[in-house]
């Protein structure tokens, strides 16, 4: 060594044998330390060092103070670690320690407290090198190879595959486990020995990575040994499991858990949302968490992402500056994906709440009142208790199109705190924080229980009072009152009394009824409540109806026996036609309603549309005849055949009135040949009748087509089309009729002509009957995904027919068929016209036609005009009636009292098993504001959403209940608070 100054040899001078190697170097000046290690043992207190030659190599044998014993190479040129590596004891290594490596088996003596362990020099065998890089880096001296999977010496691998020269790569994770069909996913794959070398030197330039048979391109700069990250490229097709295979120019290894898809978006949710943005954005679908990274954006701004999961991604919307649509676009690496708009509203303003005050217990439902609220689909109030510093949320509901939000109020009752107790409570409408308001907790009443159950009768204003102490007159008007879990209406109070009103759909019920005290958490049941019978009339009734039949069968044999003489008169083959109104229009071509108004418009009895239809033998034109009638029993013809109007003023067609086709203007005779269907071509079954109306008979038909195919129709004889300017009129609405074509729009086949008697009408026969009817029979078993299917067939006749400019004026269940693939066709165009023509756009009084009042916008019983936007409100009844299974609505709403009902803001409840968001859009049909209804394209749009969502096997039974009925009026009233106690007393 350069730095020793002075060197001093001493022979061993004690009593023992002399050795000739032995002597003792002594040094007087520090020498420069060299960590040999590179700083593997900063952190280790070294006790033992000790050192042994093994050919070239000098190993080193070092002990620790923990007892841990360590063989290690001493290498100047690089990095070594241990190669053996193991705990002796728990006390330090001593210093003295013997070597002897005289032979083959030399061997190390290390001195651990009172314990001597013999080490082999040559280490402790192979079985502890983990990893193959391990094991074919170990001192050569070891005599390590890797056979398969494990590192043995030679003779311990029986298999033939040792070797210290080659290591395959090793894989066990690789992420992402998919990437999208347009590539650029980095793919990351963790193991062992990547890039190993005999010299233990990292180097990849012959490690390759393929998946399937295309190459993935290295990133050799991220990647390491254990390490190796690559981009994947495009491709054509989904592939799924393929296999990854790493190459490093002596061997592979195969891994199959990658695959290639192509991600797609299904459904969107919600579809709209404050232009502040917030709204928490749900985009459902497939392989969505697939590749690397996601990004979603909305009129080029970022929708922060809160989850990723292969068929969900959620995200917060960002703030826009206008109320306007956007597409969403969908980036994942490479892919580009853009899908439905989302819709920027208006933000949402909230202005009042009543009531402003809550009893302690909390259960009052606080209704905030406002504008643009149907802009969030995440409605919640915040209560903030200054007192306690708390805040206690509570979600919300909007009950109409966009004015009103009801939250129920938690109980405080748990903090303690000294009443009247002043909160602040404010809405959270998506991402927008509301005003503050007062709301102030008071006492919880105290009610007296009622001693025995009230009696009401159904005759009177079904008033209940309800006495008790300490009762705020502005607490209690948070619906905490219930009657059979509805509540109560009405109500007036003061400090020791509550009047409130049973509401009209509890009368009918035969139950006792609970009246109860509601809270945030529990209820408290005061008393029962028993609806009497009205006073027993029944001898009276029982009377006046005997009188009023036989007084009906009387004019009836009458009728009868008159026009039996007439039909004897004019001859023996003509038809029995029914004596009602003549409507000389097209309109009633599938118009065949026979109700009479105390029904309104709905017939009580389950009549089929359906009728066997017998192996025809098809007769011969001298038999039947081409439109020829002959005699036949009438019978009564379902209400979807029938018409609803009853006037007997008018004179019937007879079969020998001639009309002289030969007047028709030459240009509607060419404009209507595609229309009418000429005798050859149509057998009318006279002796199989369907039934009989207002207008006329409906029989079996068999239409013959251009192949001479045999179609099953339905045959309809207008016997009220009395001279010529009637047939022109009638051929004219034909031609736009015939045009209709939509698979869920009842189409017309044709007309056929006769130069005596009545016009035929030929109509596609349906197996199924009428929408009402079929859902009301209990033998069917619908669920509800099928009743919204319904109702989502009906919108897309709608639009159609709205795009045609077309106005129903009559939609209802009730209207509507059901072909043999059960598919809905929107039926009875009697009260539809062409929006383009004024002379049928109003209704007239004087000509006695009942109305569907029940089914009537608010505008249309008002002003007796028909719109698109009424025919919204009608639909949002029909959603109502699938819903329902076919009940009547408003059943406790008189007919004439069916306009105030509507003015006081009131609307039919949500039924059992109607899901949320369908009962929001029948009441965004039913907004007072006809231009603030949706449209039917919209509506289509909305309930394909809601439909597409639905999913489970949920019934409905045919006996309806309602929920949610917490806001009794989802729309503010329209009258002078005079009006509707008037109103109130009338109804």
């Amino acid at each position: 060594y350069d730095h020793i100054l002075f060197q001093t040899l001493l022979r061993n001078s004690s009593g023992c044998e002399v050795r000739s190697d032995e002597y003792r170097t002594e040094f007087t000046t520090a020498l420069q330390r060299i960590d040999l290690f590179m700083g593997q043992f900063n952190q280790v207190l070294l006790t033992s060092i000790s050192t042994f030659i093994k050919g070239d190599l000098t190993i080193a044998n070092l002990g620790t103070s923990e007892g841990r014993f360590m063989q290690v190479v001493v290498s100047r040129p690089g990095l070594s670690t241990p190669h053996v590596n193991f705990h002796l004891d728990s006390h330090p290594v001593s210093p003295e320690v013997i070597v002897e490596p005289l032979n083959q088996n030399g061997y190390t003596l290390v001195v651990t407290g009172k314990k001597i362990t013999k080490i082999p020099l040559n280490g402790l065998g192979c079985e502890h090198f983990q990893s193959c890089s391990q094991c074919l880096s170990a001192p050569p001296f070891v005599q390590c190879g890797w056979c398969q999977d494990k590192c043995v010496q030679l003779e311990e691998c029986p298999s033939g595959t040792w070797t210290q020269e080659i290591c395959l790569p090793t894989v066990y994770k690789v992420f992402p486990t998919s990437a999208p069909l347009e590539g650029g996913t980095t793919l990351t794959i963790c193991g062992w020995d990547f890039g190993f070398r005999r010299n233990n030197k990292f180097d990849l330039r012959k490690t390759k990575v393929l998946l399937g048979n295309e190459s993935c391109t290295l990133t050799l700069s991220e990647s390491t040994t254990n390490t190796l990250k690559c981009t994947v490229g495009p491709a054509m097709n989904e592939h799924f499991n393929m296999s990854i295979v790493i190459s490093n120019g002596r061997g592979t290894t195969q891994y199959r858990t990658f695959s290639y898809v192509d991600p797609v978006i299904t459904n969107i949710s919600p579809s709209f949302g404050p232009k502040t943005g917030g709204t928490l954005l749900t985009l459902t679908g497939m392989h969505l968490n697939s590749g690397n990274s996601r990004h979603i954006s909305i009129g080029g701004k970022t929708c922060t992402l809160k989850s990723v999961s292969d068929s969900i991604l959620e995200c917060y919307t960002p703030a826009q500056t206008t109320p306007t649509e956007f597409p969403i676009k969908l980036k994942i690496d490479l892919a580009n994906r853009e899908i439905n708009s989302f819709t920027y509203r208006e933000d949402p303003i909230v202005y009042e709440i009543h009531p402003t005050k809550s009893f302690i217990s909390g259960g009052s439902t606080i209704t905030g009142v406002g504008r643009n609220l149907n802009s969030v689909s995440v409605l919640r109030m915040v209560i903030n208790v200054h007192e306690a510093e708390r805040n206690f949320t509570v979600a919300c509901q909007h009950r109409s199109n966009s004015e009103i939000i009801c939250c129920t109020t938690p109980s405080l009752q748990q903090l303690n705190l000294q009443l009247p107790l002043k909160t602040k409570a404010f809405f959270m409408l998506d991402g927008i924080h509301s005003k503050y308001f007062d709301l102030i907790y008071v006492h919880n009443p105290v009610f007296k229980p009622f001693e025995k159950p009230v009696m009401i009768s159904i005759g009177n204003e079904n008033v209940l009072e309800i006495k008790g102490n300490d009762i705020d007159p502005e607490a209690v008007k948070g619906e905490v009152l219930k009657v059979g879990n509805k509540s109560c209406e009405n109500i007036h109070s003061h400090s020791e009394a509550v009047l409130c009103t049973v509401p009209n759909d509890l009368l009918k019920l035969n139950s006792e009824l609970n009246i109860e005290w509601k809270q945030a958490i529990s209820s408290t049941v005061l008393g029962k409540v028993i609806v009497q019978p009205d006073q027993n009339f029944t001898g009276l009734i029982v009377g006046v109806v005997s009188i009023s039949i036989i007084l009906l069968l009387l004019l009836g044999l009458f009728l009868w026996l008159k026009k039996r003489k007439q039909i004897k008169d004019l001859g023996s083959e003509l038809v029995r036609y029914d004596a009602r109104v003549h409507t000389p229009h097209l309109d009633r071509l599938v118009s065949a309603r026979s109700v009479s108004p105390t029904t309104e418009m709905v017939s009580s009895e389950p009549v089929d549309y359906r009728a066997t239809f017998p192996e025809d033998q098809f007769p011969n034109s001298s038999q039947n005849g081409s439109c020829r009638q002959v005699q036949y029993p009438l019978t009564d013809l379902s209400p979807i055949l029938t018409s609803g109007d009853s006037d007997i003023s008018s004179p019937l067609l007879q079969n020998t009135v001639h009309i002289d086709l030969s007047a028709l203007n030459p240009e509607l005779v060419q404009a209507v040949q595609h229309v009418v269907i000429g005798p050859s071509s149509l057998i009318v079954h006279f002796n199989e009748v369907i039934g009989r109306g207002h207008f006329g008979c409906v029989y079996h038909g068999t239409l013959l087509d251009n192949d001479d195919k045999k179609i099953h129709c339905a045959v309809k004889s207008l016997n009220r089309i009395t001279d010529i300017g009637e047939v022109s009129q009638f051929l004219t609405e034909g031609i736009i009729m015939k045009d209709f074509s939509h698979p869920n729009v009842l189409s017309l086949l044709g007309i056929c002509l006769r130069s005596e008697g009545s016009p035929l009408v030929v109509l596609p026969y349906m197996k199924h009957g009428d929408l009402r009817n079929f859902i009301r029979n209990e033998t069917h078993n619908p669920t509800v995904k099928d009743l919204i299917g319904f109702g989502l067939q009906v919108a897309k006749g709608m639009k159609y027919l709205a795009s045609k400019k077309f106005v129903h004026r009559d939609l209802a269940a009730r209207n509507c068929m059901l072909d043999e693939k059960f598919t809905v066709k929107v039926a009875d165009f009697g009260l539809a016209r062409d929006v383009y023509d004024k002379e049928y756009y109003s209704v007239h009084n004087k000509t006695g036609a009942k109305l569907p009042v029940k089914w009537m916008a608010l505008e249309s019983l008002q002003t007796q005009k028909f719109t698109t936007k009424s025919d919204v409100w009608s639909f949002g009844v029909l959603l109502w009636e699938l819903m329902t299974r076919g009940a009547p609505p408003y059943p406790d709403v008189n007919t004439f009292d069916i306009t105030v009902y509507l003015l006081q803001g009131r609307r039919l409840l949500q039924p059992e098993y109607c899901p949320d968001p369908l009962y929001e859009v029948m009441l965004k049909c039913w907004h007072p504001r006809a231009e603030l209804r949706p449209s039917f394209s919209e509506l289509v749009s909305r309930i394909s959403a809601i439909f597409s969502t639905f999913i489970g096997e949920h019934y409905v039974h045919v006996n309806a209940t309602y929920v949610n009925v917490k806001c009794v009026a989802p729309y503010p009233s329209l009258l002078s608070s005079q009006d509707n106690v008037d109103g109130e007393g009338d109804t």
